[in-house]
């Protein structure tokens, strides 16, 4: 019996706007058909609105994370950054703000993030191109 490897990527959205977490994940959804058809890469989705949620879960150890930088209740993204890496040091970070210039000002360098995407007209566009360019990086032989 031939064992077929499984290559994966498990992304997670950590974003407290109701709105903006459903529209996250469906563009993210619409990136994963896109892809499968050009490849055999099973994509995992976990979408949040609670940093609690997302740490009863960091077990799945992430390998791209999207986080909202200002959670409210004086939360930011830099207290997530942390507990992904350790469960997952490969794992790429990207914090969205609509406040990139405060968001760079704030994000210490041993927390920083591998990638800032504001959120604007084009924001849903560059979730998708990061996560194809990491599955170009993790897998290039589907190139």
């Amino acid at each position: 019996m031939i064992e077929i490897k499984t290559r994966q990527i498990k992304i997670v959205v950590l974003e407290d706007n109701s709105f903006y977490n459903k529209l996250i994940k469906a563009q993210i959804e619409k990136c994963f058909a896109k892809h499968n058809t050009n490849s055999d890469i099973e994509f995992k989705l976990n979408v949040y609105q609670h940093v609690e949620d997302l740490y009863l879960n960091l077990h799945h150890a992430y390998d791209i994370a999207f986080i909202d930088y200002f959670l409210g209740s004086g939360i930011t993204g830099n207290v997530v950054i942390p507990p992904l890496k350790q469960h997952n040091s490969a794992c790429k970070v990207a914090l969205m703000s609509l406040h990139e210039q405060s968001v760079n000002r704030l994000t210490e360098n041993k927390n920083k993030a591998e990638a800032f995407i504001a959120k604007d007209g084009k924001s849903l566009q560059r979730i998708c191109d990061f996560i194809h360019l990491y599955a170009k990086e993790k897998y290039p032989e589907l190139s």
